[in-house]
């Protein structure tokens, strides 16, 4: 289930993609502005939703799961405690019933666990990015067709935490963790470590972090075909990437098809992107106009 973001503003306020040509054009000019500013870009991230009232948050800190663990629907820093205890059982109860199926590396690596129960569709503090635009756009003009997309565009280099940095306690400025909030960074780092242990067996964790960009390792599948980077957001902090770290773009309801269209033309595609044969069959369907 999505959130809705009912502080969303309207399309008319957003910049606008109707073309694959369009897209690259506002890019190439994105990246031209960095330039000018003197400023070295090494890395740009892409998100795409259907649907643009979507909230940019992982599942775990939308609406519908807080109610759930019943929460306020309104996030507060105070009540991590209380969402990071359900958490703590849902993901506990998650490896009790899946552990015949795991691998030995995922029942005792905490971090491999967390990320393979992300890539099941267990609700997690993780959200999907990916490096390729194409992908990113890719799912803001699936289904529904009914609904104007977006796109949003990240730079993960750029500080994200900065403001939590002046409440750190002593231990926790050394250089290591103050390196890793420029990242982004591996899933091996301690810092994500932290935040995972934390969310797994209580560990305390009272910094103050909004989102943490990670590179996984592209390991044959899905992660690599899209491309797949995350953020996950700390167990304290905002809920949210800050505004000025992200971009966002409107795809107008009307030219999702004819960009599906030139999207297809390029290889991208549910098969493509899930290799799969549920996908491959879902990609012939759509071929045949079944459920374009």
């Amino acid at each position: 289930m999505k959130e809705l973001n009912n502080n969303a503003a309207s399309s008319s306020d957003h910049r606008k993609i109707e073309s694959i040509t369009a897209m690259l054009e506002i890019l190439l000019a994105r990246q031209e502005r960095f330039l000018q500013d003197e400023r070295k870009v090494e890395f740009t991230w892409y998100r795409g939703h259907a649907d643009m009232q979507w909230e940019l948050l992982p599942a775990v800190l939308r609406r519908w799961f807080r109610e759930r663990v019943e929460l306020t629907s309104d996030y507060q820093p105070e009540n991590h405690l209380r969402l990071l205890e359900k958490e703590k059982a849902l993901y506990a109860d998650f490896r009790r019933r899946g552990i015949s199926l795991l691998s030995d590396k995922a029942i005792n690596d905490d971090v491999a666990l967390y990320f393979l129960a992300q890539h099941h569709g267990m609700p997690t503090r993780l959200l999907d990015w990916t490096q390729n635009p194409l992908t990113a756009l890719f799912f803001a003009v699936v289904n529904p067709l009914e609904t104007d997309g977006m796109l949003y565009v990240l730079d993960p280099s750029w500080p994200l935490n900065k403001e939590g940095i002046t409440d750190w306690s002593k231990e926790h400025r050394s250089q290591h963790y103050l390196n890793a909030l420029f990242g982004p960074y591996h899933s091996s780092k301690q810092l994500v470590i932290d935040v995972i242990k934390a969310i797994f067996v209580g560990a305390n964790f009272s910094q103050s972090l909004n989102a943490i960009p990670i590179q996984p390792d592209l390991y044959a599948g899905r992660i690599l075909q899209q491309a797949s980077c995350f953020t996950l957001h700390g167990p304290t902090g905002l809920a949210s990437i800050p505004s000025p770290f992200v971009e966002s773009y409107v795809i107008p309801k009307e030219y999702k098809v004819r960009i599906q269209l030139e999207l297809r033309q390029l290889n991208i595609n549910w098969a493509t992107l899930f290799p799969d044969l549920d996908n491959l069959a879902r990609e012939m369907r759509t071929e045949k106009g079944w459920n374009l």
